[in-house]
């Protein structure tokens, strides 16, 4: 499980960073991966500041506002939580 590693977390995005759609780390040790719907690998740009910060409570840095850029919803925009994405370079 090292793609979990506690390094990936907590992370911020800005608005025209461009996000890989990932698998959240499982919130317990009896639950698998989250998936983010069949979204793996699919990329995104962010478009807005995080709308929601959890961060005082959580790890995993809010919920974003994201336009899917590959896949099934390209051109599409949604709102994506920070634990289903990491950056893409």
């Amino acid at each position: 499980m090292e793609q979990f590693s506690v390094s990936r977390f907590p992370q911020k995005f800005s608005l025209g960073d461009l996000v890989e759609i990932v698998p959240a780390p499982p919130r317990s040790r009896v639950e698998h991966p989250r998936r983010w719907h069949d979204l793996t690998g699919e990329l995104a740009t962010v478009v807005s500041d995080v709308s929601r910060d959890y961060s005082s409570n959580h790890n995993w840095g809010g919920r974003y506002t994201v336009v899917y850029l590959s896949g099934p919803l390209a051109g599409v925009s949604g709102d994506i939580y920070g634990d289903f994405i990491k950056p893409r370079r």
